[in-house]
């Protein structure tokens, strides 16, 4: 599995679409009902389906089940940098986008599952 994939480009090259998949890590919410992974694979609102032309089927598994989310970015390379210079700007990105999709998810899944009959 890749972190991270280049699409196409527009017609100057100085943009493209870039898919980043980021993993889940496996670990219950805040309240013990469930595990993130899980919730995210329960949350219907989320799409679970890749927009990766060519993704693996073992890593279209992986997003479907919550084990990787997928976050499509646009970026634009600087053309004064070299291309480790650029790639290290995306490597970069993909640790930020990392540590804020999985802090979002702990917390819009925090109480995922939280039932309670109150007694009369």
């Amino acid at each position: 599995m890749s972190d991270y994939h280049l699409l196409t480009g527009n017609k100057s090259a100085d943009e493209f679409e870039v898919i980043f998949h980021i993993p889940i890590p496996d670990q219950m919410n805040r309240i013990g009902t469930v595990s993130i992974r899980t919730a995210l694979k329960e949350d219907g609102s989320i799409s679970k389906i890749s927009t990766l032309p060519w993704i693996d089927p073992a890593e279209s598994d992986q997003i479907t089940n919550g084990e990787i989310f997928e976050k499509k970015e646009t970026f634009r390379p600087d053309p004064l940098s070299t291309p480790t210079e650029n790639r290290n700007k995306l490597d970069s990105k993909f640790k930020e986008l990392n540590s804020l999709i999985v802090s979002y998810l702990r917390n819009r899944y925090a109480y995922w599952r939280f039932d309670r009959n109150v007694p009369l």
